[in-house]
């Protein structure tokens, strides 16, 4: 019984797609420091797009830089950790965090996502 659970478990991890893990993503998960920072970011671009009419233009702009300080620390950790160059790093960030706007939109309309950007380490904490 329990390794079919496990098995099953497995399955529909694979069948939910990657967000699955996005959803999952706290500080403390086993995700590589460079992904979790690309998901607080995309889940800040997320917040960013489905509220921006609603909000004053000083504080859509806040929300966009911290989207994007959370890039940058994302593929500087990813270019350290892989030893790969920056144009790699920066190409795999974007890839991650454009697969997940979505997902993190449809958290936000959920009413889930300020939970999850509060779980967010800031971007410039060391591991």
């Amino acid at each position: 019984m329990r390794r079919g659970m496990c098995v099953s478990l497995a399955v529909l991890a694979l069948l939910a797609g990657p967000a699955w893990c996005v959803e999952a993503n706290s500080t403390s998960t086993s995700a590589p420091k460079w992904e979790v920072l690309a998901s607080c970011g995309a889940a800040y671009l997320a917040n960013w797009q489905n509220r921006s009419s609603g909000r004053a233009a000083d504080m859509n702009s806040m929300i966009q830089e911290t989207a994007e300080l959370y890039k940058v620390a994302a593929i500087g950790r990813y270019e350290s950790d892989r030893k790969t160059s920056r144009d790699e790093a920066t190409r795999n960030v974007d890839g991650h965090m454009k697969a997940n706007v979505a997902h993190f939109v449809d958290m936000d309309k959920a009413g889930t996502l300020e939970d999850y950007i509060e779980k967010c380490a800031q971007p410039d904490e060391p591991n």
